[in-house]
């Protein structure tokens, strides 16, 4: 059996993920990301390598039918970097949260008008506790994790429906639990 080349893997898979979008924002969506590649594990103001910036240009390409209307990032460079190309896009500046207020975050996500969609740039563990007070199951995320798309779409009177996809390269195994 022949392989697909990578471009066209690439391809499909947008197109692929284009028509899961657009299926799943019949009601508001909540998607959610973990910033992309930085260029230092141990420096806590590191930027996004080249390859973060990279994955935050194709999550802008992944996102670019959804019509989001807000857009949240921490206080950290680079959960902004992340979010930048999506908001040059979408002419939509981002929203500074403080990555320590979950609870207030989650409270600003649970307000949010029914038809309408927001993305959120946080961390390692942002995120799953995120997660968690919207509903979802609970979600570790490894260290190596960047490839990570969750979506969150809350129902009248019934749990949320949670998707976990992935985006742009596969970022590798991720068996270890991680620090933001």
């Amino acid at each position: 059996m022949r392989t697909l080349n990578k471009p066209l893997r690439y391809g499909l898979a947008c197109l692929l993920f284009s028509s899961m979008l657009l299926s799943s924002s019949v009601n508001a969506s909540i998607y959610l990301v973990r910033h992309a590649e930085r260029i230092s594990q141990k420096d806590d103001a590191s930027l996004l390598s080249r390859q973060g910036k990279k994955r935050a240009k194709v999550l802008q390409h992944v996102l670019s039918s959804v019509k989001l209307t807000a857009i949240y990032c921490t206080e950290y460079k680079r959960t902004q970097q992340t979010a930048a190309p999506v908001a040059e896009a979408q002419h939509l500046p981002p929203t500074i949260t403080n990555s320590e207020d979950i609870k207030g975050l989650a409270e600003k996500l649970k307000a949010v008008p029914i038809d309408e969609d927001v993305l959120v740039v946080g961390h390692t563990d942002t995120i799953p506790d995120l997660l968690k007070e919207l509903g979802a199951p609970p979600i570790p995320i490894a260290k190596t994790d960047y490839d990570n798309l969750f979506i969150v779409t809350p129902r009248k009177e019934q749990s949320p429906q949670f998707q976990r996809l992935h985006y742009g390269e596969d970022s590798g195994p991720s068996s270890q639990p991680a620090k933001p």
